[in-house]
C-alpha cells in the first residue's frame, strides 16, 4: 500500500489548511496508508 504523508505546520489563525487536510486524509485512506506530521504553530491545533 503506498503512503500519503501530510504536513501541517500552519496555526490556528489558517484554519482552512487543517481542515483540508482532513479533507484529503479521509479521502485518501480508501487506497493509501495516511501519515500527519503536525510541528511549529500547527501543534495548536492538537490542544482541546
Amino acid at each position: 500500500m503506498k503512503t500519503l504523508t501530510l504536513i501541517l505546520a500552519e496555526g490556528p489563525y489558517v484554519y482552512e489548511y487543517t481542515e483540508i487536510a482532513y479533507k484529503i486524509a479521509k479521502a485518501a485512506l480508501k487506497h493509501y496508508y495516511v501519515k500527519v506530521f503536525i510541528y511549529l504553530d500547527a501543534i495548536l491545533h492538537t490542544q482541546g
